[in-house]
């Protein structure tokens, strides 16, 4: 499960984060995936000075971290929790019409790769 960890809640600050980086919460749902854990929704919420917090299922807390960005690029880290990342995964980003996106730049961490760039993200608070 460690590998899982630090995918999907994530919070994000203005001046850790960057411009245009959206502090909010986003929801995305996971299908079909393997291992079975990684199914159902999670809940990304990113907060100011780059904290972030993932759950999953909603309103349980699996992973808490630091994110920091770059232009498109977003590396999360610092990973505490039952499914935390002991690694840093680097991801481009985008956001567009309410959905955040991630696409791998490299994470050895096969959860949190696979939770990020499965789906986009609704906005659902923010």
């Amino acid at each position: 499960m460690a590998l899982i960890a630090g995918v999907l809640v994530l919070t994000v600050g203005t001046a850790a984060a960057g411009a245009g980086f959206p502090q909010a919460s986003f929801v995305g749902t996971l299908p079909r995936q393997s291992p079975r854990f990684l199914n159902g929704p999670w809940r990304l919420s990113f907060f100011q000075g780059g904290r972030y917090t993932t759950e999953h299922p909603l309103n349980e807390f699996v992973a808490r971290g630091r994110i920091v960005v770059s232009g498109r690029t977003v590396a999360f880290g610092r990973e505490t929790g039952s499914v935390a990342c002991k690694t840093v995964g680097r991801y481009h980003w985008t956001y567009k019409g309410g959905l955040l996106r991630f696409s791998a730049i490299s994470d050895a961490c096969g959860g949190r790769e696979i939770v990020l760039t499965a789906k986009p993200f609704k906005l659902v608070a923010g």
